[in-house]
C-alpha cells in the first residue's frame, strides 16, 4: 500500500512539472526523481542504493547501485551472490519500472535502460521489461522467485 501511495505521489509531481513545461519538467524530475528511488528501494527492501539518472540524447536511463544492507536479513545471509543479485534486480525493476512508466505515459521523458551495478559488475536491462516486472509485481500474478529468474534471463551484462 505505501508503494502505491508513493508512486502515486510521484505521477502527481511528475504530471504537475509535465504542466509546467517539457524542458523544465525533465531538469525538475531528474532532480526529485533519484532521491524519491532511492527511498523507495529502502522501504521496498533491505538495500540501500545510489540512483542517478543519465541523458543520452532524446532518452534517459537509470543507473542503480547497490551501497549495502539498510537492515539485517536473513534471507540475504543465505543467498548465493546470483540469488542476491536476481533480488536486487528485481526491487530495482519494480520502482523504477513503475516510476518510469508514469513519466513516459504523462509524455515529457523517455527511459531505455535500467543499468544495475552490483558488487563489481553492471548489468543492464531494457525499461519496457522493468515495467513488465513491476506490473507482475503489483499484481502479484507472478511470485517474486519467478520474476526474478525471468530478469536474470534478460539482462545482459556490461563493461
Amino acid at each position: 500500500m505505501k508503494r502505491i501511495l508513493m508512486i502515486s505521489m510521484l505521477g502527481v509531481v511528475a504530471f504537475g512539472l509535465a504542466c509546467s513545461g517539457k524542458k523544465r519538467a525533465q531538469k525538475g524530475y531528474i532532480k526529485a526523481i533519484a532521491p524519491e528511488l532511492e527511498k523507495a528501494i529502502a522501504q521496498q527492501s533491505p538495500f540501500e542504493a545510489d540512483v542517478e539518472i543519465i541523458r543520452k540524447g532524446k532518452v534517459y536511463d537509470v543507473r542503480v547501485d547497490f551501497k549495502g544492507l539498510v537492515k539485517e536479513n536473513p534471507r540475504w545471509k543465505k543467498a548465493s551472490h546470483e540469488e542476491r543479485l536476481a533480488w536486487f534486480a528485481r526491487v530495482c525493476a519494480e520502482v523504477v519500472g513503475l516510476t518510469a512508466g508514469g513519466a513516459e505515459e504523462a509524455g515529457f521523458m523517455d527511459f531505455e535502460n535500467l543499468i544495475i551495478g552490483y558488487a563489481g559488475q553492471v548489468w543492464s536491462v531494457p525499461m519496457e521489461y522493468a515495467g513488465y516486472i513491476s506490473s507482475h509485481a503489483i499484481s502479484r500474478s507472478k511470485s517474486d522467485k519467478r520474476l526474478e529468474k525471468e530478469l536474470m534471463e534478460e539482462m545482459e551484462r556490461v563493461e
